[in-house]
């Protein structure tokens, strides 16, 4: 899949970027930025973030700070991931 993140300068001046896939569907908004650089500094960290990344589900219940301290476990990670894994990848499923 093909994809790409686009700069937009909003209306009062700053800056947000948009990950967008082939389709043009939108995928994801990121918060405002107050600058250009600022904005590119932030998408060029999202890029490194984002090929290692761990998937986390957070509920409504937490903030997203304790659950980053916490850490992703195999049970917070089910609801998102495919069913069609190896079984080895979930030994206690």
């Amino acid at each position: 899949m093909t994809g790409r993140i686009e700069l937009h300068q909003e209306t009062n001046g700053r800056y947000r970027a948009k990950l967008v896939d082939d389709l043009r569907n939108i995928l994801a908004v990121s918060t405002e930025f107050e600058s250009k650089k600022a904005a590119l500094d932030g998408i060029f960290t999202l890029r490194e973030i984002a090929g290692t990344a761990h998937i986390s589900y957070c509920n409504s219940q937490e903030n997203t700070a304790e659950h980053a301290l916490r850490g992703p476990t195999p049970e917070s990670l089910k609801p998102l991931l495919p069913t069609t894994l190896p079984k080895e990848f979930w030994p206690n499923r």
